[in-house]
């Protein structure tokens, strides 16, 4: 795989304000010789009191441009950055979404900041 698709994917992977645990998966293409499918998750097991919920987000994509087959400038990299970008924002969405819920049956109050 190409060091600017691998650089953009770790960079995603190890980012310090990821709220799970992100994890990126890459075989080869069984569609194109030289490519790659890229398995890209984030997952987290959220607990609120004695409650608990796993949670995860996957997506994959099929690279393009790593095999040199197929020139489109920057492709892959495009691919990937909104890809990882759509797992955050998702995962994010179901992370709040999950921590509503569980907080639903919480009897303990909240105190107003002054």
């Amino acid at each position: 795989m190409k060091e600017d698709l691998t650089h953009l994917l770790i960079c995603w992977k190890n980012d310090d304000r990821r709220l799970g645990i992100r994890k990126v998966k890459i075989r080869n293409s069984t569609i194109m010789d030289g490519e790659f499918l890229i398995l890209i998750s984030e997952s987290l097991k959220v607990v609120v009191k004695n409650r608990t919920k796993d949670i995860e987000i996957e997506k994959v994509f099929q690279t393009f441009n790593q095999s040199g087959s197929i020139e489109i400038a920057n492709g892959d990299l495009y691919r990937a950055e909104q890809i990882t970008n759509n797992v955050s924002l998702d995962f994010f969405k179901l992370y709040s979404d999950t921590i509503q819920e569980l907080f639903l049956d919480v009897d303990d109050e909240f105190i107003e900041i002054e």
